[in-house]
Formats: C-alpha cells, sequence, structure tokens
C-alpha cells in the first residue's frame, strides 16, 4: 500500500510515501529498496514531532502499524525475549519482565505518559534521536542559522567546536538494558545478527546510532545471569511524570554471602551525553569489595567524576555532576541494604 500525503500547514510536516508492510522483513525490504531515503516508525512518538520540528525528513514513511509484536519469553538458554515492537505500556506491566528484570518495567512506566506508552514501543525508545533546546522546535521565528543537526554551520549551544553536536540522547529504558547486558537482534535484508548494546550507541550527536540505513532492531535478549543480579533504577526529574530525565542512573550487581561480597557490575549513566555512558573504571572499583555504605559513597565518587555531563535544557554541568553522584550512592545503599529481600529493586 503507498500513497502520498501532504499534512496541513498547521501539522508542518513534509511530504512523504506511506507504507505498510505485512513483516518485519519485508519492512527492511522496503528501506533497502529506498535507498537510504525512508525510515521505519513503530508508535512514532519521537519520530513524528521531529517530522513536525523539521529535524527528520524522509522521502519515504514505512509504519509498522499493521505488525503485532510477540509475547515475551524465555528461550531454550534462558535468556528473556522482548520484541522490539512491544509497547512500553506492555513492558511496564508484563507479569514476566517484573518478575525477571523489574527495573526495565519500571524504566518503561517512567517514560512520558499513559497514552505516549500505550504507542511507544521497547525498539524506537532504544533509537530515539537526541535532543536539544536548540534543535526540538521550530526555527521559523527564532533560530535563523540552521544547526549542525538540521544540515547547517553552527552550534547554538557550542559555538566554538566546528562539526560537533553536542544533543544529549534521553531514552530511559537504554540505561538499564545496557546495566542487563542487553543483546540486540538486527534485523536486514541479509538477516539477522546480535550487536551488543554497549556497542550500539556512537556518541556522536549527529548520528546517534550503529544502525544501517536498512537495518532494524528486530528484539532484544537479556541473558539468564543479568536476571539473577540485584538491580536499581532511578530517574531524576523537575517533576514526577512527562519529563525526559535530567539524569539516569542503572545498576547491576552481583552480591554473594552474608559479607556482601561484590562479584560482577555493571553502572550505566543516562540523559548527560550523546550517548549512554558505562563507568567502567568504576565497576572495576567495586568488584571484589565488601559492600558498605563507604564503598557506596566512594563508588558514587568515582561514578560522577568518570562520566562526562554535558549541560543540557538548562542545567550546569557542576548540577548534573551532583545528581549523578548523589544517585548512585542511593542507589548503591538502597542494594547493600533493601527493606526487604528482593533479587530486584527499583525507584522513583
Amino acid at each position: 500500500m503507498q500513497a502520498k500525503i501532504q499534512t496541513s500547514q498547521i501539522l508542518n510536516l513534509p511530504e512523504f510515501d506511506y507504507q505498510t508492510p505485512a513483516s518485519k522483513k519485508d519492512a527492511v525490504g522496503l528501506l533497502f529498496s529506498s535507498g537510504g531515503d525512508a525510515i521505519i516508525s513503530a508508535g512514532g512518538t519521537d519520530l513524528i514531532p521531529n517530522m513536525k520540528n523539521g529535524t527528520i525528513k524522509p522521502k519515504a514513511l514505512i509504519s509498522l502499524s499493521r505488525l503485532s509484536p510477540e509475547k515475551e519469553s524465555i528461550t531454550a538458554d534462558g535468556a528473556l525475549r522482548l520484541d522490539a515492537l512491544s509497547t512500553l505500556s506492555d513492558i511496564a506491566e508484563s507479569p514476566l519482565i517484573k518478575l525477571k528484570v523489574p527495573t526495565l518495567a519500571n524504566a518503561a512506566f517512567h517514560v512520558g505518559g499513559q497514552q505516549i506508552r500505550n504507542r511507544a514501543t521497547l525498539g524506537g525508545n532504544l533509537c530515539q534521536d537526541t535532543r536539544c533546546l536548540y534543535l526540538n522546535q521550530s526555527h521559523g521565528f527564532q533560530f535563523v542559522d540552521a544547526c549542525y543537526k538540521r544540515g547547517g554551520d553552527c552550534c547554538y549551544p557550542y559555538p566554538a567546536e566546528k562539526r560537533v553536536c553536542r544533543s544529549v540522547f534521553m531514552s530511559d529504558t537504554a540505561p538499564v538494558l545496557i546495566s542487563l547486558g542487553a543483546q540486540l537482534v538486527i534485523l536486514s535484508n541479509s538477516g539477522e545478527k546480535g550487536v551488543d548494546i554497549n556497542d550500539f550507541y556512537t556518541g556522536d550527536g549527529l548520528k546517534p546510532l550503529k544502525l544501517g540505513s536498512a537495518e532494524m532492531i528486530s528484539a532484544i535478549l537479556i541473558p539468564p545471569e543479568s536476571q539473577k543480579m540485584q538491580c536499581h533504577f532511578v530517574k531524576a526529574t523537575p517533576r514526577g511524570g512527562l519529563e525526559f530525565a535530567m539524569v539516569s542512573v542503572a545498576i547491576a550487581l552481583k552480591i554473594d554471602g552474608p559479607d556482601k561480597k561484590c562479584g560482577k557490575a555493571r553502572i550505566a549513566v543516562g540523559s548527560i551525553n550523546t550517548s549512554p555512558l558505562r563507568a567502567f573504571k568504576a565497576e572495576q572499583e567495586i568488584v571484589g569489595h565488601n559492600l558498605n555504605e563507604a564503598i557506596a559513597a566512594e563508588v558514587a565518587r568515582k561514578v560522577a567524576d568518570e562520566v562526562k555531563a554535558l549541560p543540557h535544557h538548562g542545567y550546569s554541568k557542576g548540577y548534573l555532576k551532583q545528581l549523578v553522584e548523589v544517585h548512585t550512592k542511593r542507589s548503591l545503599t538502597a542494594m547493600i541494604y533493601p527493606k526487604e529481600p528482593l533479587t530486584h529493586e527499583t525507584s522513583d
């Protein structure tokens, strides 16, 4: 099915071809045949606003609205398999996900409002575009010159830097899946391949994803060992809902024995840079130690020093760094001294 759509001036959408494939395989086939001029739309909650403000101008929009996600399941090797087309409401409300990886359910629940979660998909949340105060609005009245992201030759927040985009990647689910050591199943015309989610983000605001023009995320796999780790997620926002994060912190720890010795650690921080950041050095510092409040405070300082915060959306670098330290310490303390003997801990 193809149709030419020209929206009204009020919606401010460009003209594009609209295609509705009957399968994921057909979708990547359409991407391949478009020669890089098409884009996938699942829920469209991030894509459509970016098309309205002129950041993204595809010649064809390939809608997955005819497709239904597969139910989350446990694979033969014990991995938790999630369909990338699952809505964030599905993820937040799934009994299996709440049992196995409740931090992911918690992160999904804190994305936008209920109407957004009912449309937005897990794959879309992982592939959302970077954000900037100067980028995510119409340039018709306030910003005359186009920034790098719009194909221009300037950067409003970082005017001294040349050809570098410092827009911030603000997915809530990405840091959690990084802390869980997730694998992404990438579908293309040549078949499927597995990609470690750590390697999926480029750190380049102009092209934040290592995803080819004819590729899409088909599924997400969470390994069995991660389902047994103690985990915690926190999203710091000015208000309780309908907000992008100032900072988000996701931690997964393997804690052994009554002395609470840390056998493995993954710490990911989101919404402070052009990609989610792993605190690799801080992870190495905590492994092998018996966990206590002093260790939590020291590791939190190391995380805040290691991950580099970009000032964004009115928040200063110093304030964001302080938020990282405070919420990392709170998360670690909650995991070391849980109120209840839970496998996973989550936090608002």
